[in-house]
């Protein structure tokens, strides 16, 4: 490859991982915080009609919960996705020109070496992504059941450390999946000159591990831990914190 179409091809993945991070964010930030808040809103409206004891506790807690979620979500805003999925993004559009810029005769090296290139550091972003949801699931948790003070941790000290095995086992797995996936709908896009076979079994692997990982992320966040970061050595400071008078606070679980 040339000097001028090796630059050529890191400005493409520049621009495009830009783009569909920029669009992937702006859609979540639009349409999940909009529809929060027209929810409070409703069950704010509704706790204010006359009802039974029991309908009222039940519009209290739904209210309660909801309120959490925004609050949450200025805690850990879309914004602290931004390099994670930046990150994610880039390796697999890297991967996928690979893939696209592959002739007869040129060596495999290349795109294999570019799909380990996506699972270690797509691993990484998803470890990173996933501490974020985490995190915005706990101030979420904190808030429904009265924490006091809620602090939310996003500085990269925080997103790199702590976690548990399976997080870290989940995140290689995703990052795996996800280059399988790419690699095989690149391959059948561009007719590469590989066997026929490669393609859908790349495809067939991706697909059953995508899913099983994304439902066990939801099914961890539906049971996250009130307790925050590990923190023996002071290192971790949080990002964001409420109420701001009472910093200082020690939190009550």
């Amino acid at each position: 490859m040339s000097g001028e179409s090796f630059f050529a091809a890191i400005a493409a993945v520049v621009a495009l991982a830009a783009s569909g991070t920029a669009i992937a964010l702006g859609i979540d930030q639009l349409l999940s915080g909009a529809r929060l808040r027209s929810l409070e809103a409703l069950l704010r409206e509704a706790r204010g009609v006359s009802g039974g004891d029991a309908h009222q506790r039940v519009l209290a807690s739904l209210h309660v919960t909801t309120v959490g979620r925004i609050v949450a979500r200025q805690a850990v805003p879309a914004r602290s996705f931004v390099f994670p999925a930046f990150l994610l993004t880039a390796v697999l559009v890297q991967l996928v020109l690979a893939w696209v810029q592959f002739s007869p005769g040129d060596s495999l090296w290349d795109p294999i070496l570019k799909m380990v290139n996506a699972a270690v550091l797509g691993g990484s972003a998803v470890v990173m992504g996933s501490h974020l949801l985490r995190e915005r699931a706990r101030v979420a948790q904190c808030y429904a059941r009265g924490v006091v003070p809620i602090r939310a941790y996003t500085s990269m000290l925080a997103l790199m450390e702590g976690g548990t095995k399976s997080e870290f086992l989940r995140a290689c797995v995703l990052a795996l999946a996800l280059s399988a996936g790419v690699s095989g709908a690149s391959i059948l896009a561009t007719e590469v000159d590989v066997p026929s076979f490669v393609a859908p079994v790349l495809i067939f692997i991706a697909v059953p591990l995508i899913v099983w990982v994304g439902i066990a992320i939801r099914a961890q966040l539906a049971r996250v831990s009130l307790e925050e970061p590990r923190n023996t050595d002071n290192s971790l400071k949080p990002t964001w914190v409420h109420p701001a008078d009472n910093q200082n606070a020690t939190p009550t679980v």
